[in-house]
């Protein structure tokens, strides 16, 4: 489990001048994307031109602040031969977890297995037996009260007022079915998921005690999917005002308050593959909390030739060296304000400039007047543009295509949310 992080929300704002952050800020690459998707513009917006070629040769040595020397590579240069960290050796796609599917309760059952379910209906009865003795909840009612919320979510009513969902005339007829509406109401009272004899002392080693222990269960429990060769790790607001240590105040996100988790997700079908709560400062840190979050979410993933895709709150080159030894490439947007960014002269509209520092390559492109892109990649060693339209390199054009995967993951979530009013 991902130990409790340092008090970091830098990453949460940024743009074009390190103000804004998210899928759709200024501080993306894809300056003409036209959709949430990742879709990339008309405009020449395909595969990077072969038609420039010229073999590698440094023009000139330049150093960051940081002492970081970096070698500039001439425009066109290939990369050549494919390395050992970029080989792909999964085979993506559905597991044979998946493939035992055969039935929407089987689906869900694949994620929320009978022992979680077992955990939830004794910690449920114990905290309604404090106050309501005897009180019993069978395993049936749980499902089923389970199912009325995923169906409430799915009908898009978590602003619907709960009564009315048992009316005659505005309802559905599934939950009239399904239990009655006092039996609802008084089971969402008294859910929990927590030992509550113990947790004082769980406390003080772990802050998300509460719900820990599911929620490291639920993780275990994702492998109906194996991942395809790009994964993506961002962050997602869970939007509460419910009193804890740790909620976080993200101005830029449609709610501003929750607790905040870092998701890794694949690429293609927005499937969470891990997450991990942040849970405030940690004083014991090693590494920058970007650095501890790509580290510890990608564990199960080194060293299988995935590439990782983050923004500029996660990308360095300490954690593109890092990811090197376990034979993991990475692409991602770098802030322009960091030490080890070298400087340099102002490019002119669409121009290119690209640094090799041993196995990691920066890119800086003039994407606007007013705007300069900065993508630090080991997935690419060549320094290839097209040769028309915008110009764009090729790790641009990559990450361009796997990006915003979690923001669009957020937003299926909020889609089809759950959430329910309550006193708590």
């Amino acid at each position: 489990m991902l130990h409790n992080l340092p008090d970091d929300d830098s990453g949460s704002e940024i743009s074009a001048d390190d103000s804004n952050k998210g899928c759709t800020s200024e501080s993306d690459v894809d300056v003409e994307t036209s959709s949430s998707d990742g879709s990339l513009d008309e405009m020449g917006d395909t595969a990077p031109s072969e038609a420039v070629s010229v073999p590698a040769t440094d023009t000139g040595e330049c150093t960051s602040k940081d002492g970081t020397k970096w070698q500039v590579v001439s425009l066109g240069a290939k990369a050549g031969r494919l390395e050992v960290h970029n080989v792909f050796t999964t085979k993506p796609g559905s597991t044979a977890y998946a493939r035992l599917i055969s039935t929407p309760v089987d689906a869900f059952k694949l994620l929320v297995d009978d022992g979680m379910l077992r955990h939830i209906t004794r910690r449920t009865k114990e905290f309604a037996e404090l106050s309501n003795s005897p009180w019993d909840v069978l395993g049936d009612e749980l499902e089923a009260f389970i199912g009325l919320l995923f169906l409430r979510g799915y009908m898009n009513a978590k602003n619907f007022p709960l009564h009315l969902l048992w009316s005659k005339e505005y309802g559905c007829v599934a939950c009239r079915q399904a239990m009655p509406r006092e039996r609802f109401v008084e089971i969402k009272k008294y859910n929990r998921f927590d030992i509550r004899a113990t947790r004082r002392d769980r406390l003080q080693n772990d802050k998300f005690c509460m719900v820990s222990w599911l929620m490291n269960r639920f993780v275990e429990k994702q492998k109906s999917v194996r991942s395809s060769s790009v994964i993506d790790i961002d962050e997602q607001l869970f939007p509460t005002r419910a009193r804890c240590p740790f909620p976080q105040f993200m101005p830029n996100k449609p709610d501003k308050f929750g607790i905040k988790f870092w998701v890794l997700t694949e690429v293609q079908c927005k499937y969470c593959l891990h997450m991990a709560p942040y849970l405030g400062k940690d004083n014991t840190k090693v590494y920058s909390l970007g650095t501890c979050v790509v580290m510890t979410l990608m564990q199960p993933y080194f060293g299988r030739g995935y590439n990782v895709s983050t923004d500029n709150f996660f990308t360095s080159r300490d954690l593109a060296c890092k990811l090197l030894e376990k034979r993991t490439p990475i692409v991602g947007t770098v802030r322009l304000n960091r030490r080890e960014i070298p400087g340099s002269a102002k490019l002119k509209l669409l121009e290119s400039a690209f640094y090799k520092s041993g196995p990691v390559t920066l890119l800086r492109y003039q994407a606007k007047p007013s705007k300069t892109v900065v993508v630090l990649s080991t997935q690419h060693a060549g320094a290839v543009c097209q040769s028309n339209g915008k110009k764009k390199p090729e790790s641009v054009l990559y990450y361009n295509t796997n990006k915003c995967r979690v923001g669009m993951l957020d937003a299926m979530c909020r889609l089809t949310s759950t959430k329910a009013a309550c006193s708590r």
